[in-house]
């Protein structure tokens, strides 16, 4: 990951700072019951998965970040690495900016899987889960 961070034109300082707050949100993540639930997802579990589908007349590809059945029920999870504001309304923000996204993202899935389909956020540096 170094490489690359240096390849974008990362000072030294960014650099570090970027490799911490990696690992500082992989460790909340894994601390967190409802994260480890997220990862080790249920039946049929799924990283990076890429779909492509036709909505609204146009071919539109995307990448599950997680995708997994449980409880008869197919969840797609999309995780949100960046900064989140204290404030409900940057929530509610992030919640809007991304509504369309998983609005998407279940349409495909419901193409794809029998089971009813759920979508969340996952913000991995407070860490919350959101469904949406």
């Amino acid at each position: 990951w170094q490489a690359r961070l240096a390849a974008e034109g990362l000072t030294a300082a960014d650099l570090q700072y970027c490799l911490a707050e990696a690992a500082r949100q992989v460790a909340r993540v894994l601390d967190d019951a409802t994260g480890r639930w997220i990862l080790q997802g249920g039946r049929n579990g799924e990283s990076e998965f890429g779909v492509t589908g036709i909505i609204d007349g146009a071919v539109q590809s995307f990448r599950f970040d997680r995708a997994f059945e449980d409880g008869g029920e197919r969840w797609v999870v999309d995780f949100k690495t960046g900064p989140v504001g204290g404030a409900a309304q940057s929530l509610q923000e992030l919640i809007a900016r991304h509504r369309p996204q998983l609005q998407r993202y279940r349409t495909l899935a419901a193409a794809l899987y029998r089971q009813p389909i759920r979508t969340a956020l996952y913000l991995t540096a407070l860490p919350r889960f959101i469904e949406v």
